[in-house]
């Protein structure tokens, strides 16, 4: 069996072990799989390797930094979640029998090539310009990437994630849809047609989810299936994630012609949930937006950053530099084009939020 290969935008080649754990390739697929392809050709410049955790070798001299372990500046591990990364010259290998996030690892790889992630939604309207809606989680960029999408003949780059170039550039980053409760007014067609969507099957998800989350001696068990390689497939699938209704793929919500590649950023929006009476739109400058960007990424990165500090602590990477460095690419990425800051009523619902942008003049 070949291995499983994604391509990000010639840049970045993810390849994937044949041997794989099942449920570490159903991960990648959700956060990789707008990028898969069927060609083995591996010109990219930079390369990140997937392996299972028994691949990896266990170097004889090793410092320990809480409670995981590395060596040389090179590589460090953690033989409870069996996860081990390597620092390669020309990106990472990653040894895990668990699921995994792949977007610290690209964000670093990307920011040493003028590029940065934002969390944020992307939406290229039909001249090619690019509006990025920058903002936390559940503050409404699914919503409005609907209601452009459907109602205004806009193209999505990105509904969670998206990447800036240094000179402006958005790129694409389709990642799977993350589905929630207050969304079936936006996508009511999805919520009909999935039976597994149905209200009894939501209510024992809920339930699942309280008996595990307060369930005696977790820390124990977890460890425990942690070494056997299967916490992931027991503990964490996705039926019994409380703030899930679905993972949907991009592709099974638009179609191909709805889904864009890459365009230049003509306006920056964050979007802010706020105690006000009624919606407001004010401007603001590209350091400003650059700033509050760089913190709702890395406030939604936190699990990753847990393991980028073990990394900048065993050596592997300055964080510092590159920390700054991202900072300084999502200014230079914003700077050339208006930012503005649209202040959302606290209880405000998806249709309200999509006739407020439209009439305060957000869409072009």
């Amino acid at each position: 069996m070949n291995e499983h290969v994604y391509h990000i935008h010639d840049l970045i080649t993810v390849r994937v072990n044949p041997k794989i754990r099942p449920w570490v390739l159903k991960s990648i697929n959700r956060q990789l799989g707008s990028f898969k392809s069927s060609e083995q050709d591996h010109s990219n410049p930079l390369m990140i390797l997937v392996n299972p955790f028994e691949m990896f070798s266990f170097p004889q001299e090793n410092e320990i930094f809480q409670n995981s372990e590395g060596g040389r500046d090179s590589w460090c591990a953690n033989r409870d979640s069996r996860l081990a990364i390597e620092k390669k010259p020309t990106g990472y290998a990653v040894y895990t029998d668990a699921m995994f996030s792949f977007t610290g690892l690209i964000q670093q790889l990307f920011i040493s090539n003028g590029i940065s992630f934002a969390h944020a939604a992307a939406l290229q309207n039909p001249a090619g310009g690019v509006t990025i809606l920058a903002g936390c989680g559940g503050v409404g960029k699914t919503a409005l990437s609907g209601f452009l999408v459907k109602e205004k003949g806009y193209k999505l780059l990105g509904d969670d994630m998206i990447a800036l170039t240094e000179s402006g550039m958005c790129l694409a980053f389709h990642k799977a849809f993350v589905l929630k409760e207050y969304h079936s007014s936006v996508y009511p067609e999805l919520f009909a047609s999935r039976k597994h969507m149905s209200l009894k099957k939501r209510v024992t998800r809920s339930i699942i989810w309280n008996l595990y989350a307060n369930v005696p001696f977790r820390g124990i068990i977890d460890k425990f299936l942690k070494s056997k390689g299967v916490y992931n497939r027991i503990a964490f699938i996705p039926f019994i994630r409380r703030d899930y209704v679905d993972i949907v793929p991009a592709e099974q919500i638009f179609d191909a012609k709805c889904l864009g590649t890459k365009g230049s950023v003509t306006k920056t929006i964050l979007l802010l949930r706020c105690h006000v009476p009624d919606f407001s739109i004010e401007e603001q400058n590209g350091t400003w937006m650059a700033r509050r960007i760089f913190a709702v990424l890395y406030q939604e990165l936190e699990n990753d950053l847990k393991r980028l500090f073990e990394m900048g602590s065993l050596g592997l990477e300055d964080l510092g530099a590159d920390f700054w460095r991202a900072r300084v690419i999502l200014e230079k990425a914003v700077s050339g084009a208006p930012c503005r800051v649209l202040r959302i009523p606290h209880k405000a619902t998806p249709e309200e939020l999509a006739r407020a942008f439209e009439r305060l003049g957000c869409i072009s």
